[in-house]
């Protein structure tokens, strides 16, 4: 599981554990539909969740079989009727997610950290070629190199014409070809580029997407 991804759940499970204790202020102040109403949310929020596990790690895990008894006991609670029956019921909701809080702190230890290099020009790959060594030969990482296309300037500032250098790059240097390299569904967990101050440099820009 991507840590990023990670990360989000136990956003999501931390916002289930302070709806379980809405929910007995709720119970006690006798707004039983409230009650359900944030019943069927904490549903919904179990499936997203749910979703995000099996895009990320495929169906049959324990996790999404941890949710789907997490779901059923939030079905049970539309069937009760006593404070004490309540109380007991959210007892059993906050353990199922610390245990799946838990469940999913293992697997993110587990997890190699994406780091992705996407420099442009590659006279200048020798800034980050130590980082790049350093991670790749770490089994923590998981590393990617991806050069990204630019733009030369003239000397008047103007778009020249437009370059791409992933096939001068050392040839010890696995590169990944950018239109190949989806960013938005791969999310690295760190990003490398040589360019940060791109709308003052007054020789080359990368692309506008980059």
């Amino acid at each position: 599981m991507r840590i990023k991804v990670g990360n989000e759940i136990k956003k999501l499970f931390n916002i289930l554990i302070d709806a379980h204790h809405n929910l007995l202020s709720l119970w006690e102040k006798g707004r039983i539909q409230d009650v359900f109403l944030l019943l069927t949310q904490c549903q919904e929020c179990a499936m997203e969740i749910g979703k995000t596990v099996e895009k990320e790690e495929g169906t049959g895990t324990e996790m999404v079989s941890c949710l789907e008894s997490y779901c059923e006991q939030l079905y049970q609670m539309t069937q009760i009727s006593k404070l004490k029956q309540a109380v007991d019921g959210v007892a059993l909701l906050d353990d199922a997610v610390r245990y799946m809080q838990k469940d999913l702190e293992d697997r993110i230890s587990r997890t190699r950290i994406k780091v992705t290099f996407m420099p442009y020009k590659a006279s200048m790959w020798d800034c980050m070629e130590s980082i790049w060594e350093a991670a790749q030969s770490d089994p923590k990482y998981q590393t990617f190199v991806v050069p990204v296309p630019f733009f030369e300037k003239d000397e008047r500032g103007n778009i020249a014409r437009s370059c791409y250098e992933g096939e001068s790059f050392p040839s010890y240097v696995p590169i990944i070809s950018y239109s190949e390299y989806k960013l938005e569904e791969e999310r690295p967990d760190v990003i490398y580029i040589h360019n940060p101050y791109d709308g003052a440099n007054f020789v080359t820009s990368v692309f506008p997407e980059y």
